[in-house]
């Protein structure tokens, strides 16, 4: 496995590499990544964390705790009730522990489809439209689920508070993210390259009557 600059993953290494087809991932290739994951997610699941919340919280959309919990969102903007008696009637309706059933199953649904994904690929499909990959941060092969379970778990602590656990890539050559130590991999970024034609693709491409003319 060739890693980028390899004198950046041991320091028994000197030998640098240039060519490589490979860098590490920047920060807006994977926030870009991130969000494209965000939203495939959310367009294909919402029905289905919608039939899961529905099926856990039957007593809340019975009562049409929907309708009641907009009508109190409602009347708190306008200042028809205080925010105190909003948050009562709220809670009243079971509205907070619908949120949190909810929240729950949206991590764990994520987590089985985002975990199986990089098992399976080393990446998810933002990160393939990308052409970025997981690694292993001391080998460059394939991370363990191991590995990846505690990427995952620890990347939602890094993301959930403004995104601040990504700004950790910035201080760091290897531009890893608080996720990334914790579970000791690392991003990487297939390079674009166009294929350059070799002189002897070039000598085959000729016209065999050009060569004719020629002699």
């Amino acid at each position: 496995m060739r890693f980028p600059n390899l004198s950046l993953f041991s320091s028994s290494s000197k030998k640098t590499d240039d060519d490589s087809d490979l860098s590490y991932a920047s920060f807006s290739a994977r926030t870009t990544a991130l969000v494209l994951d965000m939203l495939l997610i959310l367009l294909i699941l919402t029905p289905v964390f919608e039939y899961i919340s529905q099926f856990l919280n039957p007593d809340f959309y019975a009562n049409g705790g929907l309708t009641q919990a907009q009508a109190t969102f409602e009347a708190a903007a306008l200042h028809k009730i205080s925010v105190a008696d909003a948050m009562e009637r709220l809670g009243q309706l079971g509205f907070f522990d619908k949120m949190a059933s909810d929240y729950l199953v949206q991590i764990i649904v994520s987590a089985c489809l985002i975990i199986f994904a990089w098992v399976k690929y080393d990446t998810t499909p933002g990160m393939f439209v990308l052409r970025m990959y997981i690694a292993d941060a001391n080998t460059g092969e394939k991370p363990t689920l191991i590995q990846y379970v505690i990427r995952y778990f620890v990347g939602i602590i890094a993301i959930v508070p403004l995104t601040l656990g990504l700004f950790v890539m910035f201080f760091n050559q290897r531009k890893m993210a608080l996720h990334d130590y914790a579970a000791q991999t690392v991003v990487l970024k297939r390079k674009f390259r166009f294929r350059k034609k070799k002189p002897e693709d070039a000598a085959e491409d000729e016209d065999p009557k050009d060569k004719e003319l020629g002699e």
